[in-house]
C-alpha cells in the first residue's frame, strides 16, 4: 500500500492542481493521499475524489479573494445598487 500512496502523491505533485511552489508540492499533497485512498475502489471514485479536492480549493480561494476585497468587480456585480 505504501507504494500506491507514493504513486498517488507523485501524480498530485506533477499535476499540482493547487499550483503550490514545486519545492513544497510533495509535502503539500501527501496530506491528501489518505483521503484519496479511502475512495480507491475504482478509477472513477479516485477521479471524483480529486475533482472534489479541486472544487473545494477553488471555492476556498474565491472566498479568500472576495474577503480581501481583491475582486471588487465581481462582488459589485453580485449586489447591484
Amino acid at each position: 500500500m505504501e507504494r500506491v500512496d507514493k504513486l498517488v502523491n507523485d501524480i498530485l505533485k506533477k499535476w499540482n492542481p493547487l499550483e503550490v511552489p514545486s519545492e513544497i508540492a510533495e509535502d503539500e499533497y501527501s496530506s491528501y493521499v489518505t483521503f484519496i485512498m479511502k475512495y480507491s475502489q475504482n478509477i472513477n471514485s479516485i477521479y471524483l475524489c480529486l475533482k472534489k479536492i479541486l472544487y473545494f480549493f477553488i471555492v476556498f480561494v474565491l472566498i479568500v479573494v472576495c474577503a480581501k476585497g481583491q475582486n471588487t468587480e465581481y462582488r459589485k456585480s453580485q449586489y447591484p445598487s
